[in-house]
């Protein structure tokens, strides 16, 4: 009986940490600055970029209503997606973006449509950057971007 017992404790035990979240991965430290990075921008650009929370919250802050492809339209607060390239300076030969995210999804967009659209935004959710792409189909509104890769 003991032994039956103990086999049925030990199968929920395990039941119950395979049920259990993943583990968000954490962006790397931005370099001397002791906080982690929220976003890396890398690739085709002249100036890689390491940027904490904090030094987008610093940047010029815009609340936009912008229509999502599948909620309508929402209200999103964050920075710029073009400020922040502004900061990298993509190379001329830069012409797409890869949005990395948490999960591992890679929305790709191109980088002339990204220069055009001047409400194209980090937008700040819960502690994360959301891609707020207005006028782009619904896979280029990545969630959770951590990185974005000039190519």
């Amino acid at each position: 009986m003991k032994r039956t017992s103990l086999l049925v404790v030990l199968m929920v035990v395990g039941l119950l940490a395979a049920c259990a979240p993943a583990a968000t991965p954490t962006p790397a430290a931005a370099p001397g600055s002791g906080a982690a990075a929220a976003l890396t921008v890398t690739g085709a650009v002249e100036k890689s970029q390491s940027l904490s929370m904090d030094a987008l919250k610093s940047m010029s802050v815009v609340k936009i209503k912008a229509e999502h492809p599948k909620l309508g339209v929402q209200e999103y607060e964050g920075v710029r997606l073009n400020a922040v390239l502004d900061l990298a300076k993509p190379t001329a030969a830069a012409t797409k973006l890869a949005l990395g995210c948490a999960d591992g999804y890679t929305a790709e967009v191109t980088l002339a449509d990204v220069r055009k659209c001047a409400d194209c935004l980090l937008a700040f959710n819960a502690g994360m950057l959301d891609a707020v792409m207005p006028g782009m189909v619904s896979g280029s509104w990545a969630k959770q971007v951590v990185k974005i890769e000039a190519k």
